[in-house]
């Protein structure tokens, strides 16, 4: 349905994530990223982008990548409960450390 909708109006964002979220699920990463960057030059907020760019480094086990780019999404969006909440679940893992001192 999604990717139906993406050929009748590919210039929608929230397609866009929609998709990626899908393909998230799916476990490919590659196209999630794909229609994560296609949705931030459409006018997604960037601190989505780096939330939802972070939840793919922690699957694929990049817990620094993972733990920068929440941070990304925590320095545009400082209420952001879902990025302080997955820096505090990786707040052992290399890398991710740093945050929870502080902070």
């Amino acid at each position: 349905l999604i990717a139906r909708e993406l050929m009748l109006a590919p210039d929608r964002a929230d397609l866009r994530e929609a998709q990626a979220a899908n393909s998230f699920f799916m476990g490919d990463y590659t196209d999630a990223r794909r229609h994560l960057s296609m949705a931030g030059r459409l006018g997604t907020p960037g601190w989505r982008i780096s939330y939802h760019l972070g939840l793919i480094a922690e699957m694929e086990g990049n817990w620094e990548q993972a733990c920068q780019l929440y941070e990304t999404a925590l320095e545009q969006r400082p209420d952001h409960r879902s990025s302080v909440a997955r820096l505090a679940g990786l707040g052992d893992r290399p890398g991710c450390e740093t945050y929870l001192r502080s902070h």
